[in-house]
């Protein structure tokens, strides 16, 4: 079954997560804007530029957010991974 993709913006994990692992609103901007300044995220439509199931989203939250060093990030096993999966 495919399913449409979301755009993101900078309430977008937090909404889809509910808060869990202590992210924040604020920890949910800063997680898109990471992403938007590595060109991983269209800044213009919301829409993820490539599968995050292959692109380095990983790498650039670790890089701009100090939060996602103290959250799971596997592929498939954490709920930020699932997230992105539906972006």
């Amino acid at each position: 079954r495919h399913c449409d993709p979301l755009p993101l913006g900078p309430a977008f994990f937090f909404d889809r997560t509910g808060g869990a692992h202590g992210l924040t609103p604020a920890v949910s901007a800063d997680l898109f804007h990471a992403l938007v300044k590595e060109g991983l995220v269209d800044s213009s439509t919301g829409f993820l530029e490539s599968d995050p199931r292959q692109s380095s989203w990983r790498d650039a939250l670790l890089l701009h957010v100090p939060w996602a060093s103290h959250v799971p990030l596997q592929p498939d096993q954490s709920g930020l991974s699932e997230v992105m999966n539906v972006a």
